[in-house]
């Protein structure tokens, strides 16, 4: 149980235990005594239970199978009862096995719901998953619903009128040229006619000068030349006339022509009118499709949740909460056992009292890591953006979750400090010391991890840190920094050094920066390395661009925002909490960090060339999951980070260039960008068997 809170002990360790354990359940029996040839029942009965208990390790080593153990221990509270009434020595020494009886029972318990609590967590990338579906989904749908095809159609028709007022005044011009030409040409048929007329008399004229004598030949003459001259002039005026029916025949083709082209913008226009509406009509289908979508994910989140096969709630409810409780109860009646062999055998039932109180701190301390991990998710639920259905509820069920996961903490806590006290009233030396230690190193634990307003603080203040075990050489065994820890010489302070300096950079959003301490665990991530520093320096760019065109950093707007869904990808949330108070544990070039989050992931480091560099393995890119839609994502991340690469570094474009006038327009850029991986994302999940409750 113990392991599983605090990490797995070394095998000297556990060695010292088993022993500690054997050596306690001899004294109890009082060895010498049984030893003779004549024992009452009650003597026999002890040995026997002795041997039994012995046998099933008490919660250390190897097991028995869970039927075996349970039928055992019940069998040896059952046959110890008849003998454990009573004040004298044989009474005491029954009331402390029948504790160690309890006590085994309950630890199994504690390990049953331990694997249970596993379990549980297991749910939670898929119910996760589905969380980033609902926030993409409605992402999309909110981007694909602001698209607005008005102001088009608004210009679109106002051009249209202006072509369409255009044209008319074409039309008109071209009836009035029509109508000049129209009355020019009528004005040369008059002029040719009249001209023609005039010709037709003095050809007439002409035939009678050759009838007629010479005087009257020359008045006809004359008369022949006056009305030749004058035809000549009218058709002189004809070729005049038809010059500029000619000339407006130009103008009537160019005025034929602008017709023309005023009624193929016109029609263009009407196309691109068609062409607004149908992605109008294209957007809104989108964005109800999405909806859709989100809607799905909200019930399949519910359905994870609370109401499908397996759900998260009811296997809490109905499995881990009642293991628990069996736990607790076989622990506390340990107790209460123990508590009835102080009168004969103080120093023996105070043992076993801390080992009972221990079991006890250790199955509340894992209960209220549960309730915590399970709080987490609610509220992440209950703070989703937009708001789920059951965001209320989620958000009722967190703080319950919270209270309660406080209240075991609480528990957790008072009962190492009974623990404590307890092995400390028992006198003893050597292996019980070394329990106190252990119990002072978890006290000290959870007072870093468990924050203000829950444990005692002037007990904590009373309480003395054990001396470091050879084991751990000349380090505080609670994970605590040395008074001055030097730069040279001093792995664990050299990686505080780095852990605070990453910190530091994402907090002043020097995020291309970090890079530098970022190390692939093998080659196959090596690529996924190189991407992911390529998307903090596109994160910084966009940064940087954002802060000088708009006076705020996207990342900084987008974090005051949390609808936007990106808190994932802030560099300042992944990477500031470095710095805050960790479990260093350094042994030459490598080093392990436990956060001060219970939740968060043990980090590994490892000195290259001189320099410690932060490991990035396959967990810390989606690896190692066992949900079917989490693997399938885990195989999508290179196209991810790609995909996140470019549109970071489209919208710092966009900025830059003038494009983007908004943080809330750099927004809508990168989550259009990101649609068609998001998409193609929650086809692989549905494809992986992720879909459903």
């Amino acid at each position: 149980m113990s392991d599983q809170c605090y990490g797995n002990r070394t095998p000297r360790a556990r060695a010292r235990t088993h022993v500690t354990r054997v050596i306690a359940l001899a004294g109890c029996l009082g060895v010498a005594t049984l030893a003779g040839c004549s024992r009452s029942p009650g003597e026999q009965a002890l040995s026997d239970a002795s041997i039994k208990l012995a046998s099933l390790d008490v919660g250390v080593g190897s097991q028995m199978p869970e039927g075996v153990a349970s039928a055992t221990y019940n069998e040896v509270i059952q046959t110890l009862s008849a003998f454990s009434k009573g004040q004298d020595a044989l009474a005491a020494d029954a009331s402390v096995l029948i504790a160690s009886a309890q006590r085994g029972l309950g630890i199994r318990a504690a390990s049953g719901a331990a694997s249970l609590e596993k379990l549980a967590i297991d749910k939670f990338p898929g119910i996760r998953a589905r969380l980033r579906a609902w926030q993409m989904y409605n992402a999309a749908a909110a981007a694909a619903g602001s698209y607005d095809p008005a102001p088009e159609l608004a210009r679109i028709d106002q051009d249209t009128r202006a072509r369409q007022g255009e044209a008319e005044q074409a039309r008109a011009k071209k009836a009035a040229i029509e109508k000049q030409i129209g009355e020019l040409l009528a004005q040369v048929a008059d002029r040719i006619g009249k001209a023609s007329a005039l010709r037709d008399q003095a050809g007439t004229l002409q035939l009678k000068i050759a009838g007629v004598s010479a005087t009257e030949g020359l008045e006809l003459a004359k008369q022949v030349r006056d009305l030749s001259r004058q035809a000549d002039e009218l058709e002189l005026e004809a070729r005049g006339l038809q010059g500029q029916a000619d000339r407006l025949e130009i103008d009537l083709r160019a005025a034929t022509v602008e017709i023309d082209k005023l009624a193929s913008q016109i029609e263009l226009l009407g196309q691109s009118r068609a062409a607004v509406q149908a992605r109008d009509k294209a957007a809104k289908e989108d964005a109800a499709r999405a909806r859709g979508d989100a809607q799905q994910a909200a019930v399949e989140i519910g359905q994870r949740v609370d109401s499908g096969d397996g759900a998260l709630t009811p296997f809490r409810e109905q499995q881990i909460e009642p293991k628990a409780a069996e736990a607790m109860k076989f622990l506390n009646s340990a107790v209460t056992s123990a508590n009835n062999g102080k009168s004969a055998r103080k120093s023996n039932a105070q043992i076993a009292i801390g080992q009972a109180k221990q079991s006890l701190a250790d199955a509340e301390w894992t209960s209220a890591l549960g309730l915590d991990a399970y709080a987490q998710l609610l509220e992440e639920l209950a703070n989703a953006r937009p708001a789920l259905p059951a965001a209320a509820e989620y958000a009722t069920r967190s703080k319950d979750a919270r209270a309660a996961a406080t209240e075991a903490k609480q528990a957790a806590y008072d009962a190492y400090q009974a623990a404590k006290s307890a092995y400390e009233a028992s006198g003893a030396t050597g292996a019980t010391r070394e329990l106190i230690d252990q119990v002072s190193t978890r006290l000290n634990a959870i007072s870093r991890r468990v924050g203000d307003g829950v444990v005692d603080a002037e007990a904590m203040g009373a309480l003395e840190d054990p001396e470091p075990s050879a084991d751990e050489g000349d380090r505080s065994p609670a994970g605590g920094v040395p008074d001055e820890a030097v730069a040279t010489g001093d792995p664990e302070g050299e990686v505080r050094d780095l852990l605070q300096t990453i910190a530091d950079a994402a907090q002043a959003g020097k995020f291309g920066e970090i890079g530098a301490y970022l190390e692939p665990e093998s080659d196959t991530q090596a690529p996924l390395v190189t991407k992911l520093v390529a998307l903090l320096q596109a994160e910084e760019q966009l940064d940087t661009a954002s802060a000088s065109a708009f006076g705020e950093a996207f990342t900084a707007w987008a974090a005051k925002n949390p609808q936007t869904g990106l808190d994932a990808l802030n560099p300042t949330k992944m990477f500031a909490g470095l710095g805050a108070d960790a479990k260093v544990v350094a042994q030459n070039e490598t080093a392990t960090v436990a956060l001060d989050d219970p939740n968060a992931p043990v980090l590994h480091l490892k000195k290259i060339d001189g320099e410690w560099k932060l490991l990035l393995g396959a967990n810390a890119f989606g690896g190692g999951g066992e949900d079917a839609g989490a693997k399938a994502l885990a195989g999508m991340i290179p196209e991810i980070l790609d995909s996140l690469v470019g549109a970071y570094d489209s919208a710092a474009k966009g900025v830059q260039d003038g494009s983007l006038r908004s943080n809330q327009a750099v927004l809508v850029t990168i989550q259009t960008k990101l649609q068609a991986i998001g998409l193609k994302m929650m086809q692989l999940i549905q494809q992986s068997g992720g879909g459903g409750g």
